[in-house]
């Protein structure tokens, strides 16, 4: 708890400055965009467990600096943290200027990054499919739940997570072009809103 706190109180002194816009020309870093969704879902996880709403405003202005693009659903994931911060806060002025601040800058995606999409996961449903990933390239599978429930997930040879939990990565340097298949799952009794990412 003690390293999320000083993360947070960092992330706080720089909540007013601008997200810095990607620059097209980089190559874009699919691990360590990835990195960064993971540790502000867990930051949000933190926060939500101390009932702490400033490090639900530091998970979500840390989402925002993150290089990828999600979609519309999966966006709305910094906002949800930010209405919970509202909440924790209660009748705190500064919580609530902070936050409105936040909303002020935006959370925009960043057009280098690869994109995120969200599936809904019903009780105890897994699902499968295939990508193909090339050769000599970064490959990453991230995958974020709701809080709700444990999630799991098998890539392949790769990675295979059941640990309790529902942030999870796996990322590996492939050494061919191969098909892989992917599985998530909801290992509780209720639905999962699940973001998820692969590169």
């Amino acid at each position: 708890m003690v390293r999320y706190c000083l993360f947070a109180g960092a992330v706080l002194l720089t909540a007013m400055a601008p997200v810095p816009a990607a620059d097209p020309a980089a190559e874009p870093q699919p691990i360590a965009a990835f990195e960064t969704l993971k540790l502000s879902a867990e930051i949000a996880r933190a926060g939500e467990k101390a009932r702490d709403p400033w490090l639900m405003i530091a998970a979500a202005r840390l989402r925002a600096t993150a290089e990828v693009q999600p979609d519309a659903n999966a966006a709305g994931r910094a906002e949800d943290w930010l209405a919970r911060a509202e909440a924790l806060g209660g009748d705190d002025p500064r919580v609530g200027s902070v936050v409105a601040d936040l909303r002020a800058i935006g959370f925009k995606g960043r057009a280098a990054g690869p994109r995120v999409s969200q599936e809904l996961l019903r009780g105890g449903e897994r699902r499968s499919f295939t990508e193909t990933f090339k050769a000599g390239r970064p490959a990453v599978v991230y995958i974020e739940g709701d809080g709700d429930t444990n999630l799991t997930l098998r890539v392949g040879a790769a990675c295979h997570d059941i640990r309790p939990g529902d942030v999870k990565i796996c990322s590996w340097m492939p050494t061919k072009s191969e098909q892989v298949t992917v599985e998530i799952g909801n290992s509780g009794r209720v639905q999962n809103r699940v973001v998820l990412g692969i590169n």
